[in-house]
């Protein structure tokens, strides 16, 4: 009852335009009639413009009534997608399957192997029709506001799939619907090419498909120390862990420099020894040749060495 008053309704603006018709047609009959109507004339004038304004007043807001139950119609429509209908149907799940459900879903692509081709392909985990190298190509060649228009293909190539079975107009037909349902693209109009959803872009949608070469994220609660030791091992060759091995390499050829340059000076010291051992031989017995001299000087040292082993 309240809502044939409150609410826009054709009559509340039919209903003044009547009245408006007759004023105008009740005025220009007293403004013919002559004196003394053509004065009060007037009056019927200023009622036909109220309840003009009233019905122009009235019939905008039952066209933006309109709209507006038209404009949450498609919302409400576009948010019942088969994902949110899926989550809906989940609560009357057991939670382990749910989770595995949710484990199922991060997968994003297949990995097929073709072996007539001896090649290996990736398709999508959700849209088995569509491959990534036509995921590729599309982003490619779609701007920050649209994506590519269909044009651009070539009607009956098979050029993306390796099997040769799914024509290019049915994967574009088959990616630009799946990313319609996730929000991402709005519906084609006329023959300009669909546009994204804010934020949606060429860019986050690579990413989001897993086409940028970012690797991804592992959480560290919930894996097993197999996994953990793993993710341990390799962030050693990752981040920081390359500027300490650059930092232990550095030390270690420092090091090993330092060690040399010792060897080098206790044979330079060896050597002085030996050339003062034969200067001296040489003063005590000038008959020796150098020769007898070497080898009283390794008779020498191998005398020095067996007295450091009998006193270890």
């Amino acid at each position: 009852m309240f809502e044939l008053f409150n609410e826009p309704r054709n009559w509340k603006w039919m209903l003044p335009a009547a009245f408006a018709v007759l004023c105008v047609w009740w005025w220009n009959d007293w403004f013919m009639a002559g004196e003394p109507w053509r004065d009060l004339a007037i009056i019927p004038l200023c009622l036909g413009a109220i309840l003009g304004l009233s019905a122009l007043i009235n019939i905008s807001l039952y066209i933006y009534h309109h709209w507006s139950l038209m404009y949450s119609d498609v919302q409400a429509a576009r948010t019942n997608t088969p994902e949110v209908r899926m989550f809906e149907a989940a609560k009357g799940m057991h939670p382990e399957a749910v989770k595995a459900l949710l484990v199922h879903r991060r997968s994003i692509w297949r990995i097929r192997y073709v072996p007539l081709k001896d090649v290996v392909d990736w398709i999508f985990d959700e849209i088995p029709t569509v491959h990534a190298g036509f995921v590729d190509f599309v982003l490619d060649h779609s701007t920050a506001i649209s994506v590519m228009p269909k044009r651009l293909l070539s009607d009956g190539s098979r050029q993306f799939d390796s099997d040769e079975l799914v024509t290019d107009y049915q994967q574009y037909d088959d990616l630009i619907q799946f990313m319609q349902v996730k929000l991402m693209l709005t519906q084609a109009f006329g023959n300009q090419a669909p546009q994204w959803i804010p934020p949606w872009n060429p860019e986050l949608v690579r990413h989001r498909f897993g086409l940028d070469g970012a690797p991804y994220a592992v959480e560290e609660e919930g894996i097993s120390d197999a996994m953990q030791a793993v993710l341990r091992a390799q962030s050693q060759w990752k981040g920081n862990g390359l500027k300490d091995l650059g930092s232990t390499q550095q030390s270690a050829v420092s090091g090993q420099q330092s060690a040399v340059s010792g060897q080098q000076s206790a044979i330079s010291g060896q050597q002085s020894a030996v050339s003062d051992q034969r200067s001296a031989s040489h003063r005590a017995d000038p008959d020796l040749t150098d020769q007898q001299l070497d080898e009283i000087n390794n008779e020498n040292m191998a005398y020095a060495k067996l007295l450091k082993g009998d006193s270890k």
